[in-house]
């Protein structure tokens, strides 16, 4: 599948932990296919179906090993974000500078009470 110098540059992204996990799993679908692995089996020992490692190997047929990088409109960390970049700082500066009910500035905030001020600050559902 993949020809020598593509699969030794896939196992040094592979191996790389700052490359993002999901971006890594690509990577480790395309080394076991080239090792022999069948799409079902890479599926089983990835934990993802038959279907996308299909379809990962597709897209690395047709455009090459770049083609599994991570890409902004794929969801994820790009597309789960309800603040924009301006709003995320504000909130920073806030939970630093007011305080949860009953407690003192910058401190107290649980996970539940940042959620409600998001909410209520920005209208995110």
């Amino acid at each position: 599948m993949l020809s020598e110098d593509d699969y030794r540059e896939a196992c040094r992204r592979y191996k790389d932990k700052r490359t993002k996990l999901h971006e890594r799993q690509r990577y480790h679908a395309m080394i076991l296919v080239t090792q022999g692995y069948s799409y079902r089996e890479v599926g089983r020992i990835l934990l993802v179906d038959e279907e996308s490692v299909s379809e990962w190997v597709t897209l690395t047929q047709a455009t090459g090993l770049d083609s599994l990088k991570n890409h902004c409109s794929w969801g994820g960390e790009h597309g789960q974000r309800f603040l924009s970049t301006e709003q995320l700082s504000e909130l920073k500066q806030t939970l630093a500078v007011e305080a949860m009910a009953g407690t003192k500035p910058g401190s107290g905030w649980s996970a539940k009470a940042i959620r409600k001020l998001i909410r209520d600050r920005y209208a995110t559902s």
